[in-house]
Parts: structure tokens; C-alpha cells; sequence
């Protein structure tokens, strides 16, 4: 008979908000596998409906409203492709300024009345969650931020943040350096392979093309990706990139006597959803290629190095061994690890360092085992049971004996 895997974890209340159907459904299993005292499970609908019915305090400044509905608001604008302060643009603002003071106020007595301990959220950028956190952060409550893995079947579990805000931002060379590696778990970590995003059928079999000899391949990001909108403070989208990087490679090409090429993926997330059909029409006759359905893993392999503002994607070229770029904030911006250009004006030469330096493997081996095995929490979670939720379990506990 199988035994029951179970991890004690000490009495403590703990709150999950979720905002989607999926992490509502891993929450409550998480919820229902604790072995503490109450966990408070809701929705940022529920907690919304309760707010109504209670007394509206301004518990926040405007300054700390506007930080907290920022990404919320920027996410509708880029929907929107409209940045101007028009009519929807701000009524919208205000519907989420409305929304944000009713769900806080129920934070509020939600935390208070059930001495809440910790508090569990996804990403926490959106405004259902930042503001959850926000009042978290006000009546000193720990705060676990959650989101999906670099890895397949892992979990990010912070205390900071997720992406380029998560614990590990900042953290330079010298902390991966004493990292204690083992080679047969590094060997496994290199024959990885990613999940791809799966494409609409429609999408299937469309396109067969060969590729320039020589080639950046630069991906896009979800146009509303938080890592764009929030962590990226030279480019605001995808039509901006493209112009700043061809920019670059014109003048690399120029100066260096080269014939580069630059190669750019379409997000799977925005097919059907943005239309680049203007931007290509604009590089129809410059040195670029767009694509759709190529896998992203077999460009990285044709290319010589790979630039992104902040994408996951470079991480799957540094487990390629191929040099990377950055544009943006993100934690994996470690020097020795990747060229992390802050200047644009200086992007060609960015480009040249990339393709010259060689990359630094012990330090490569050292970051991804790091993040692999001691960051990351492997959990499937579209198998859930009481056996692999553990690893979840076991974190949790660990974050509440360093409260």
C-alpha cells in the first residue's frame, strides 16, 4: 500500500487570491492538502462583491493607487494600441481607482479579522494582486509570490517578486561562482526541452523558408507582457524594438563590413491578436525575416547570438550556449552572463562583443543549476497529486520558519 506523502506544515492562516480559473483550481488543491490551521481561499470577484457592502476608507495614498493599478492600466492601453488620454483610456482609470479601493478595504478586514499570517499570490502585478500585496505589505503580513517556471513543470515561489524583480535580481557573478554543481543533474538540465507554445491550427504547416547564413534572432514578447510594459524602460512594444535593433544592425554591418541579417518570431499569444502586418510591410525590403511558425529552439540554433528585451527565450539560448543580449530589466542580467546593453546608442557594439567574447561555461553551468534545482519548485501542475505537490508544501514551510 502506497503511503500517503503529507508535510506538517505549523499553524499558521494563510490567505490564496486568485484572479483565473487555473490558479484557482491549484490553490484550492494546495489549500486542501495543507496540514496547518485555516486557509482562506477567494477570487478577486468575491472579494470585490464583499467590498461593496463595506465602509469605503481611503486607506492609500494616490500615489500608492496609481503604482498599484500601473500595470492594469498600461496592460488596456496596449490592448488598445492608444496611448492618449482619451475617453475610454480614462474611464477605464477611474473604474480601476473605483476597483482598487473596494478590494483593498476588504483586504483590509479580511487580514485583520482572521489574523491572516501569509498571504499567496500570482505574479502580483495585476490589480486585483498588487493591491492585495499592498495591503499585505501595510499590516506587515509575508507575502508569497507565485508564477510559472522557466522550466517545464517548475514554479516560481518569491518573497520579493517574480521575473526582474523576483529575489534574485542584482545578484551578481560572484554569488553563482559558489554554487556546488553536480554534473549528472547538470547534463540532464542541458537535455531540456522547452515548451513550445502551441500554435492555432490554422497556423500549422504555413510556412518553409531558409534563413540567412548569418542572423540575429530577435523574439517578440506578448504585447502585454508585464516584463515589456513595466521592466523595460527604453522600449514600450514590439514596433519599437524592431526599429532600434535594424537601426543598430545597420550601422554594425556598416562598420564591421558584414552582411547580417536579422530574424524576428512573432509571440505565439499575439497571433490572431496583433497584426504586424504594417511593420512587415515597412522591413519588406531591409535585411529582416519575420516568421510564425518555426520553433523558436531551432532559431536560436541557426543564429549567432540572440537579442530580447527581457524574454524567457534567452534563457533558452544561454541552455543553448548561445550568446544573449538584453534590452531590459531581468534578473538573469548578470555580467559574464549575458551583454546587458542600457545604452541603444551603443547596441552595434553590443552586437560585435556578442559575436567576438566567448561565453564563460563555468558561470553558465553555475546560474542554470542555481535556477534550476535550488530557485525553482518542481511541481506538474496539470497532474496534481498529494505526492508532487510536496516540493510546494515543503517551501511554504520553509518560508514561514524564516518569518
Amino acid at each position: 500500500m502506497k503511503k500517503e506523502v503529507t508535510v506538517k506544515v505549523e499553524s499558521k492562516k494563510i490567505f490564496f487570491l486568485s484572479y483565473s480559473k487555473h490558479q484557482y483550481k491549484f490553490f484550492r488543491f494546495l489549500r486542501d492538502n495543507l496540514k496547518s490551521g485555516a486557509a482562506i481561499l477567494l477570487s478577486s470577484f468575491q472579494c470585490f462583491i464583499r467590498g461593496i457592502f463595506i465602509r469605503q476608507d481611503e486607506l492609500f495614498s494616490q500615489e500608492d493607487i496609481d503604482k498599484i493599478v500601473k500595470y492594469s492600466f498600461l496592460k488596456f492601453k496596449a490592448r488598445r494600441q492608444q496611448n492618449r488620454e482619451d475617453f475610454l483610456n480614462r474611464a477605464y482609470y477611474q473604474y480601476l481607482l473605483y476597483k482598487t479601493r473596494i478590494l483593498s478595504q476588504y483586504y483590509y478586514r479580511c487580514f485583520r479579522d482572521n489574523n491572516i499570517d501569509l498571504v499567496v499570490v500570482w505574479n502580483g502585478f495585476h490589480m486585483e494582486a498588487a493591491s492585495c500585496v499592498k495591503v499585505a505589505h501595510v499590516l506587515g503580513i509575508k507575502t508569497i509570490f507565485m508564477e510559472n517556471g522557466y522550466f517545464p513543470q517548475t514554479l516560481v515561489m518569491d518573497e520579493k517578486g517574480v521575473n526582474a524583480v523576483n529575489s534574485l535580481a542584482g545578484k551578481g557573478a560572484q554569488f553563482y561562482q559558489k554554487v556546488q554543481v553536480d554534473q549528472e543533474k547538470l547534463a540532464q538540465l542541458y537535455d531540456t526541452k522547452l515548451q513550445q507554445v502551441k500554435l492555432r491550427k490554422r497556423y500549422f504547416g504555413k510556412e518553409e523558408m531558409e534563413y540567412p547564413r548569418n542572423f540575429f534572432f530577435l523574439p517578440f514578447q506578448v504585447l502585454t507582457d508585464t516584463q515589456v510594459l513595466l521592466n523595460s524602460p527604453h522600449i514600450r512594444n514590439m514596433y519599437e524594438l524592431v526599429d532600434i535593433v535594424y537601426s543598430a544592425l545597420e550601422r554594425f554591418n556598416c562598420i564591421n563590413n558584414e552582411d547580417f541579417w536579422l530574424v524576428i518570431k512573432e509571440h505565439p499569444c499575439d497571433f490572431g491578436r496583433v497584426d504586424y502586418s504594417d511593420l512587415k510591410k515597412k522591413y519588406q525590403n531591409k535585411k529582416v525575416v519575420f516568421t510564425i511558425t518555426t520553433p523558436s529552439s531551432r532559431l536560436i540554433e541557426l543564429s549567432k547570438a540572440v537579442i530580447t528585451i527581457n524574454s524567457t527565450v534567452g534563457i533558452e539560448a544561454l541552455l543553448k550556449r548561445k550568446a544573449v543580449i538584453t534590452l531590459g530589466k531581468d534578473f538573469y542580467n548578470v555580467e559574464g552572463l549575458v551583454h546587458h546593453c542600457n545604452d541603444l546608442l551603443r547596441l552595434h557594439e553590443f552586437m560585435a562583443k556578442a559575436l567576438s567574447e566567448k561565453i564563460n561555461n563555468e558561470l553558465l553551468d553555475k546560474f542554470l543549476y542555481f535556477l534550476r534545482y535550488e530557485y525553482l519548485v518542481e511541481i506538474d501542475r496539470k497532474n496534481l497529486t498529494k505526492d508532487n505537490i510536496k516540493p510546494v508544501l515543503e517551501r511554504l514551510e520553509k518560508f514561514w520558519h524564516n518569518n
